[in-house]
């Protein structure tokens, strides 16, 4: 059997057919194809059949293709258009003889259909259906971890990440008088510069000591030619319960300037005007620039009601118009929607933009909210029969190719949840979660850091003094849980991973970590040695 690789279905756009000629276009234009001319597309190498793909395969592989339009010749995943597959793409390239699949592991194991189809007027031509099966890898390919730490000198009270690829940033929560700071740590090639944080006041903000996942967030815009970030933005809560949602901006030219607050979310917006018995915003969330954000709203505090539990969304339009009314994010019947956390899209982990944020459904399910450019909010969700998550901390979700998606999540008794979900093909959805005895008799006090190393997702789950760090792998069928102990045991209240596909580099397959312990912040790598290594 061959080895191919996988691509995920994430805002895929369809090649439009072209129009039937009419008696004003005689089709004499050189560059025009008749329907006569577009051939049937074929699979030459696979031919026919199926294939074989590793879960955590990371390198592209070719498919040799024939009778291929580039710019017309869609490719359809189960039965789906893949979109535009040019050199901008993060998941193939098209050309006339070759299919290239790019890949970077966290796949999900499972079956899906791949075929080539040249759009005509009399009729589409269609390819033979290629199977690919998806399989973890054979044999003892896990990788061992061991961990590299270096003390700092800052300190704080609450970790969170901010970013993707070369704009992801470390945020430092510390306490402040009257109000707290937030200090930010730029990216370096190596980590997170220490030496020149950016201080941020956060006026009015109320951290809760309850709250694993602070009320804050964070974003720095890359540029366009992948140089450091001249512009950050940062929103939190103001009150407790949260009364508005407050942002700030950061101008970096080059030396940092932190503007003057300015509402970004208010309460009365929110709720489109009406008055309720009780209400609050939680967790904001930055997605470029777009605002999202929990909003707790009650008509009966007594008796909770589906639909309590809101997100409503907002989009920076610029110093002109500023931000749009708040809207919130509809659903056909009340529902609750809360839970808010990270999500990797991890083949675009490399372009810098953060995208998607997890969420939880109707106190059960995990879902998945993405922002468009243009500020457009979308949300997915799973079947019915997806596994259930009782995480009343934020969810953590890693999104491989072909669709396929793992959820980790921390239930209030302290289990870590694992399910496998596959939004793509006739795949049904996995509970992976790790046995009770595999973790430590203890409750963990923070939220999972999501990364991806060596094509493995890992989530990463810290347990304070009771218990070294656990790493929770998957190979996209079964998990294993590791304790981070080699060299020396890594203890922490809170932990990141940089959101960065520095662990698939086959020379360093490193990931920038951060550790809080007892106030103090320590920044690393954790180190993924392959099985062969």
């Amino acid at each position: 059997m061959r080895r191919a690789i996988a691509l995920v279905v994430t805002g895929a756009l369809a090649c439009t057919p072209s129009e039937p000629a009419t008696d004003e276009d005689t089709g004499d234009d050189p560059g025009e194809t008749t329907d006569a001319e577009i051939p049937e597309p074929v699979f030459i190498n696979p031919a026919i059949g199926e294939f074989l793909v590793d879960t955590n395969q990371r390198v592209p592989e070719v498919l040799t293709v024939a009778n291929v339009i580039p710019g017309l010749t869609q490719v359809l995943l189960d039965g789906q258009p893949l979109g535009d597959l040019d050199e901008a793409s993060p998941f193939g390239l098209l050309t006339e003889d070759t299919l290239e699949l790019r890949l970077s592991g966290a796949l999900i194991a499972g079956k899906h259909s791949l075929q080539l189809v040249n759009p005509s007027p009399g009729g589409q031509r269609d390819s033979v259906t290629l199977n690919m099966v998806i399989e973890a890898p054979a044999g003892a390919t896990r990788p061992t971890w061991r961990t590299e730490l270096s003390d700092t000198e800052l300190t704080g009270t609450s970790l969170l990440l901010a970013g993707v690829g070369p704009g992801h940033v470390l945020a430092l929560l510390g306490p402040g008088d009257p109000d707290p700071i937030l200090q930010l740590l730029r990216p370096t090639a190596d980590a997170w510069a220490t030496d020149d944080p950016i201080a941020v006041p956060l006026d009015g903000h109320v951290p809760d000591d309850m709250s694993q996942t602070p009320a804050v967030s964070a974003v720095a815009f890359p540029e366009a030619d992948g140089s450091p970030p001249k512009r950050m933005r940062v929103a939190w809560t103001v009150g407790q319960p949260g009364a508005w949602i407050a942002a700030r901006d950061i101008a970096i030219n080059p030396s940092p300037i932190v503007l003057n607050t300015f509402p970004a979310i208010d309460m009365h917006a929110a709720l489109g005007g009406h008055d309720v018995e009780w209400s609050a915003f939680g967790r904001p969330v930055l997605l470029g620039h777009t605002l999202v954000a929990e909003l707790t709203a009650a008509a009966d505090t007594e008796v909770p009601h589906p639909g309590d539990r809101r997100v409503v969304s907002t989009f920076w339009r610029g110093d002109d118009l500023q931000w749009t009314t708040p809207a919130q994010v509809g659903m056909p019947t009340p529902t609750d929607l809360d839970a808010l956390g990270p999500a990797l899209i991890v083949p675009e982990l490399a372009g810098g933009r953060t995208t998607a944020v997890s969420f939880r459904l109707g106190g059960a399910y995990p879902g998945l909210l993405v922002a468009s450019d243009e500020g457009a909010v979308t949300i997915s969700t799973t079947d019915d029969d997806a596994p259930r998550t009782q995480s009343e901390l934020a969810l953590a979700t890693i999104l491989g190719s072909f669709g396929g998606r793992t959820v980790a999540s921390l239930d209030p008794g302290g289990r870590v949840g694992l399910s496998l979900l596959s939004t793509s093909g006739p795949n049904q959805p996995r509970d992976a979660s790790p046995r009770a005895d595999d973790l430590p008799d203890a409750a963990p006090t923070g939220a999972p850091a999501p990364g991806v190393a060596l094509g493995f997702t890992v989530f990463l789950v810290p347990y304070g003094d009771a218990a070294p760090v656990q790493l929770v792998l998957c190979d996209g069928h079964d998990p294993a849980v590791v304790s981070l102990d080699q060299p020396d045991p890594v203890h922490c209240d809170a932990v990141a991973l940089a959101p960065t596909l520095a662990g698939n580099d086959p020379a360093r397959p490193e990931l920038p970590f951060a550790c809080l312990s007892g106030g103090a912040l320590q920044i690393g790598h954790l180190i993924a040695v392959p099985a062969d290594g």
